[in-house]
């Protein structure tokens, strides 16, 4: 699996998080990955949220740099962990 890393782009399939406003489907970056992997990102809606692995669920979008498709982006690093 890949690691989130700071500047990538994400966009959220699922979080059990009663306390946000965050939908499936936003979109993000990552502003930072503290020591344990959670990814804190920077929501395109001004929200400021760490994703908590094994728990929450996203997706790293593709890079305008890489030309990845979303299809190989999805079978690639879609973050659901059983």
């Amino acid at each position: 699996m890949e690691h989130p890393s700071e500047g990538q782009r994400i966009r959220l399939v699922h979080t059990n998080d009663p306390h946000t406003n965050l939908r499936p489907g936003a979109k993000g970056t990552i502003a930072f990955v503290d020591d344990m992997g959670t990814p804190f990102v920077d929501w395109d809606n001004g929200s400021k949220l760490g994703l908590i692995p094994r728990e929450d669920q996203w997706q790293v979008l593709p890079s305008e740099e890489t030309g990845e498709t979303a299809k190989e982006i999805l079978r690639d690093t879609s973050h659901t962990i059983q």
